[in-house]
């Protein structure tokens, strides 16, 4: 069977596993959060090949990192267009130095939470509480064509309402919870919303639709950590790049200030 068709087979069968297994479908909820910035379909084809992934990029770009790819290495492919992306896991390569992401250690963490209160106009007290504020406002703004596209009936909508939230939060922590200290502390994650989808390709536009919401609020997180760790090495009297950098390898950023090389 040529590459191509078996990952194609493999997306199939992770696409009817997650419409299926309820927790299966909660696992790789956690798991996609890590990832927001991937397409959807890229994702879940990931978490079938390597659940365990943390930080992917494909030969050269690990290259740029002074990263090389271990020998025989089976790489996680994915679909891209009409053929196929080649990613590889940290764990898959050797180097010295680990590409920045941003993380929230208890310093970071307190002093997000002063800057979003002060944006919000209001006190917040924990960095969950502001994942929960950030993702019910996420939530508010595709709420609504979630409902039209999933086909929620009225009577259902306040439920599929709630459980979104809570799934959107969900997704949003599990970034945050990346390589730093953060322990997201909530009720557990309120699936109600999987149980009012009726097939496979309704599962699998719920799942979009969480990634599409929680991406721009993740992109706004992103840009006002790296905002912070930035003016702290500045306030230190260092310069700014290697704070930021901390002895990391870093690649340029885009005109949107995200660094999509490697896929965090």
């Amino acid at each position: 069977m040529a590459r191509i068709d078996e990952v194609r087979e493999r997306y199939e069968s992770i696409t009817e596993q997650l419409y299926k297994n309820k927790e299966t479908f909660a696992e790789y909820l956690k798991f996609a959060g890590k990832f927001y910035k991937m397409p959807t379909a890229q994702t879940m084809t990931m978490f079938a090949t390597n659940p365990k992934a943390t930080m992917v990029a494909d030969y050269d770009t690990w290259k740029k990192f002074g990263h090389y790819v271990k020998r025989g290495a089976n790489s996680i492919a994915v679909l891209c267009g009409n053929g196929l992306k080649h990613y590889f896991d940290i764990s898959q390569t050797k180097g010295d130095r680990v590409p920045y992401q941003w993380t929230l250690d208890k310093q970071t963490a307190q002093e997000f939470i002063a800057a979003f209160s002060k944006t919000e106009g209001r006190e917040f007290k924990s960095m969950s509480s502001c994942v929960n504020a950030i993702g019910r406002a996420a939530a508010a703004e595709t709420i609504e064509n979630a409902v039209k596209a999933l086909n929620i009936s009225e009577a259902d909508r306040a439920a599929f309402e709630k459980s979104f939230i809570s799934i959107t939060q969900y997704f949003i922590a599990a970034r945050c919870e990346l390589g730093g200290k953060f322990d997201y502390k909530n009720a557990p994650m309120d699936l109600t919303a999987f149980d009012l989808v009726h097939s496979k390709a309704e599962a699998e536009k719920l799942t979009e639709y969480v990634q599409i919401t929680a991406r721009p609020a993740l992109l706004s997180m992103e840009k006002s950590i790296n905002s912070i760790i930035a003016e702290r090495s500045m306030n230190y009297g260092r310069n700014q790049t290697d704070l930021v950098r901390g002895g990391q390898d870093v690649l340029s950023r885009n005109q949107g200030g995200e660094r999509q090389d490697v896929q965090l």
